[in-house]
């Protein structure tokens, strides 16, 4: 399949009827079904099937590594992630030596037969890990890894790390680093309870340029209490001076009823809808013309990176990182991680004790789960193709899944027809494509062929899709 990238025409505004219209809630699809359709799963049965089927094979079956590091030394009140909130090291020493006997209960399970292509250490926050600690969590899985140039990358507080520390990260293979900025005005940072200064954060992106990280990586937040247009501007603007590689920019996700650290700031001073909108089309215009490639929903990248290529080529895909361009199955280890396997997904317990008391009874510390049906198949394939290429070739499905596609979704593709109203797709024959429009409000697009969704319409457990 051929496809062509271009880059978005963003110099029209978004018509206030379509940000009013479509200010609903719904799920950003790093998964479909989304996580929050994973159910109680007391045994492991499922997985020990999985890892028996590389057994039988006798060979070596290749896999993703997520690694989740909880503790943060600090409250940023935004955070939806799992979090512990500690200023005590000792306590991640624990933690480390049950992510390494959870490594050991799935080697055990696969008998010794998994590779990594890569790891991933998120959070919380990584670089909470003093070095020994980064040094030990290193040891536990790098005799796995396929090759000394794997892929390993870390998210990281720049408040929590120097050059010393970012030398030893070096040192002991990360190639990828991402820097959590978020906002570099005070007024904002404040609201957020994350003050943190731009000279230092130049700095630490000179020097892993000069440590030669494969890839520099910033995540940033628009909505936030107390950004407006112009601020937000200028700090868009100082992004583009430090130059990294790839720019995340998130969309904020107000849901106080689940993130109580969400109710510490004022509701009032977040941006609506319009202004939420508006803030993403002004960073699209400026990233792109400033030489970065849109990739999709909140990505950009500049020409050369992998995520750009991968866009361009028709490799780029999604998992519960995010965009990315690897294929492979993940496993995740740590409390509420999630393993991604072709037909499975299964979650982690996300409480420490119960993690705990898993591990000590040799038994890995899954909690939920979800097997995926055809239909769910299916769906994942379009949903994953229209936030990654933008378009949707209904040939291209018939033949990988014996369908007909306009019999199977005639009554997507009858509400899909108000979408194309709107200017947000258009439907030719054998095609549907998104338009610059249209990928202001690619989320609720996807959420057409979201089976889950129209049979349970409570959408509250989402955020707002603007």
């Amino acid at each position: 399949m051929f496809f062509m990238f271009r880059q978005l025409n963003q110099t029209k505004k978004i018509p206030t009827s379509l940000s009013k219209k479509y200010d609903f809630n719904g799920p950003r699809y790093t998964s479909y079904p989304t996580a929050n359709h994973l159910k109680d799963l007391p045994s492991n049965q499922i997985l020990d099937s999985i890892f028996r089927s590389v057994e039988n094979q006798n060979k070596h079956k290749i896999y993703d590594l997520y690694i989740h590091i909880p503790f943060c030394r600090s409250l940023c009140y935004y955070c939806g992630c799992n979090k512990i909130i500690t200023r005590h090291s000792f306590v991640a020493t624990e933690y480390l030596a049950y992510l390494s006997k959870e490594w050991d209960i799935y080697k055990e399970i696969s008998s010794n037969r998994i590779k990594l292509n890569s790891i991933h250490l998120g959070g919380g926050t990584p670089t909470f890990l003093n070095d020994e600690q980064l040094s030990f969590l290193h040891n536990i899985y790098v005799k796995d890894l396929v090759s000394e140039d794997a892929e390993q990358s870390i998210e990281v507080d720049p408040r929590t790390v120097d050059e010393a520390r970012l030398r030893h990260i070096k040192s002991l293979g990360f190639n990828r680093i991402s820097f959590g900025i978020q906002d570099l005005d005070t007024k904002v940072q404040i609201s957020i309870n994350r003050e943190q200064n731009y000279r230092q954060i130049l700095d630490l992106i000179i020097i892993s340029r000069m440590l030669g990280f494969k890839s520099i990586n910033v995540d940033l937040i628009y909505g936030l209490p107390n950004q407006t247009l112009a601020t937000f501007e200028s700090t868009l603007n100082k992004i583009i001076d430090l130059r990294p590689d790839r720019i995340a920019l998130y969309s904020y996700a107000h849901m106080p009823s689940l993130f109580k650290s969400q109710k510490l700031m004022d509701e009032n001073s977040i941006p609506n809808a319009e202004v939420k909108i508006s803030m993403f089309q002004d960073a699209i215009k400026l990233f792109t013309m400033s030489g970065y490639d849109y990739i999709g929903m909140d990505h950009f990248a500049l020409p050369d990176d992998e995520l750009s290529i991968a866009k361009k080529q028709g490799r780029l895909h999604r998992n519960f990182q995010g965009y990315t361009t690897n294929l492979y199955e993940t496993i995740g280890l740590g409390i509420s991680s999630i393993s991604q396997y072709q037909s499975h997904y299964l979650q982690n317990t996300k409480h420490i004790p119960d993690y705990y008391k898993a591990i000590d009874d040799n038994r890995l510390p899954i909690q939920k789960g979800i097997s995926l049906n055809m239909d769910d198949l299916i769906r994942r394939a379009i949903i994953v193709d229209i936030m990654s290429h933008g378009f949707i070739v209904k040939r291209g499905y018939e033949d990988a899944f014996q369908i007909d596609f306009d019999i199977y979704f005639r009554d997507e593709l009858f509400r899909l027809i108000d979408f194309e109203r709107d200017g947000l797709l258009r439907i030719a024959g054998d095609e549907i494509t998104i338009t610059d429009l249209g990928w202001f409000f690619i989320r609720p697009i996807a959420m057409i062929f979201d089976q889950y969704l129209h049979v349970d319409r409570q959408k509250k457990q989402f955020s707002k899709v603007i």
